[in-house]
């Protein structure tokens, strides 16, 4: 642990668990509550907490229940109080976030996943990525250049057509980073300017990842016979169309459930490599 000059003011040494290496009567908190894999650590219980859930190094286990099914394959996984599928040494349980949004714009792509979870079929689809294993990380974007863009009008005015990028799907060894043009989405979709149509088409991609298909795959069968007219896109529209059953009120309190669970037994990420 360093101070704000960068010199070290504290030094921390832990066994597998997270039970840390320090001598008899030996204090070496340095005024940092951060511990174990940067958790912080209530020293009066000795307790991490995870965000997701309290973990006890002493014991190596949590303290709740693990809300994840166990998987099939994984026998380790069915022991639900365990941490990192019992090995520390690979893995790491980062914060309990299953989707994310990170980078720039975080405001505007959190307005777009709201407007989203406000329709039926929009939150069935964001349902689906946040009760994955996996983390998908939604981002805002610049995925056209103002030379496209002014393409794009000029086309637009002539009466012919011009594709431009509203939105990207990237695999990621532990899920995918599904990034957003905010900008290009409210200024030109064609369909929808609020994010909505943009969101579940990348979704549906997202979805693709989580079932194990290839990038390939994933555009054979979202994007046959074209972009425009593949099942992304028609699904995007479809949710799009849908009337709001949710007010914005309760369409917020659904996201930020699914960005960061407010209650530490309510959920529990998959572990992550370190």
């Amino acid at each position: 642990v360093t101070d704000d000059g960068g010199a070290k003011i504290a030094a921390h040494d832990f066994y597998p668990f997270g039970t840390e290496m320090t001598a008899a009567g030996e204090s070496r908190s340095g005024g940092s509550r951060k511990r174990y894999t940067g958790h912080e650590r209530d020293e009066t219980t000795g307790l991490d907490y995870m965000l997701a859930r309290y973990h006890g190094a002493n014991f190596g286990r949590f303290l709740s229940v693990d809300p994840v099914s166990g998987a099939a394959g994984t026998p380790q996984s069915w022991n639900r109080y365990t941490y990192t599928l019992n090995n520390p040494l690979k893995f790491v349980d980062p914060d309990g976030r299953l989707i994310e949004i990170a980078g720039k714009g975080q405001k505007e792509v959190r307005r777009m996943l709201v407007e989203t979870a406000m329709r039926p079929g929009g939150r069935a689809a964001l349902q689906t990525l946040a009760e994955s294993e996996k983390t998908y990380t939604f981002t805002k974007a610049s995925l056209n250049s103002e030379k496209t863009q002014l393409i794009w009008k000029l086309r637009k005015k002539a009466g012919t057509s011009g594709d431009l990028i509203f939105g990207a799907t990237v695999p990621q060894d532990d899920g995918a980073v599904i990034k957003l043009d905010v900008s290009v989405i409210k200024e030109f979709h064609p369909d929808d300017k609020t994010g909505v149509a943009t969101v579940v088409h990348e979704s549906t991609h997202a979805q693709g990842v989580d079932q194990g298909l290839s990038a390939r795959e994933i555009d054979e069968r979202d994007h046959f016979p074209s972009n425009y007219e593949g099942e992304a896109s028609k699904k995007g529209r479809a949710v799009a169309g849908e009337d709001a059953v949710l007010t914005r009120e309760q369409a917020e309190e659904v996201v930020d459930a699914w960005l960061k669970p407010k209650d530490p037994t309510e959920k529990n990420k998959k572990p992550q490599s370190k």
